[in-house]
C-alpha cells in the first residue's frame, strides 16, 4: 500500500494552500470593477481602441476559470529566467507554449554558438 494519499483523504488542516485552492473572488471582483469603470468613464479617459479592454478582461476571466496548469508555470519560469519572452502575445494551448519555449531555447543556443565562434576566431 502506498504511503501517499490524495488531498481529499487527509484532513483539511493538513492541506497546503495549493491543495486547498485559492479564493479567486478578489480577482474576479477586480475584473468586474475594471469592466464597470470602462463603461462608466467618459470616452476621453478610455483606452483606445475601444475593444482592447473587453478583450483583455475576457481573457483574464477565461484564465481565471480554467486555472493555471504545470505548463503555464513552466513557460512563465522559462520566459522569466531567459528574458527571451514573447512580446506581443503568449500562446494559450500547452503544446504551443512548449513549441515556443523550444524555439526560444534553440535561439539562445544559436546565439551562444555564434558568440563562442566569434570569441574563438579572435
Amino acid at each position: 500500500m502506498a504511503t501517499w494519499q490524495k488531498p481529499a483523504d487527509r484532513p483539511a488542516d493538513d492541506l497546503t494552500s495549493a491543495e486547498r485552492g485559492e479564493h479567486w473572488w478578489p480577482v474576479a471582483l477586480a475584473i468586474v470593477v475594471v469592466a464597470v469603470l470602462h463603461v462608466a468613464l467618459p470616452a476621453r479617459y478610455r483606452v483606445q481602441p475601444g475593444w482592447v479592454v473587453p478583450v483583455v478582461l475576457f481573457v483574464l476571466l477565461a484564465v481565471l476559470i480554467a486555472g493555471p496548469k504545470f505548463v503555464d508555470y513552466l513557460s512563465l519560469s522559462f520566459w522569466t529566467a531567459t528574458a527571451v519572452s514573447p512580446t506581443d502575445i503568449s500562446a494559450i494551448k500547452p503544446w504551443a507554449k512548449l513549441l515556443m519555449m523550444l524555439e526560444a531555447a534553440c535561439s539562445i543556443v544559436l546565439v551562444a554558438l555564434v558568440i563562442a565562434r566569434a570569441i574563438n576566431v579572435l
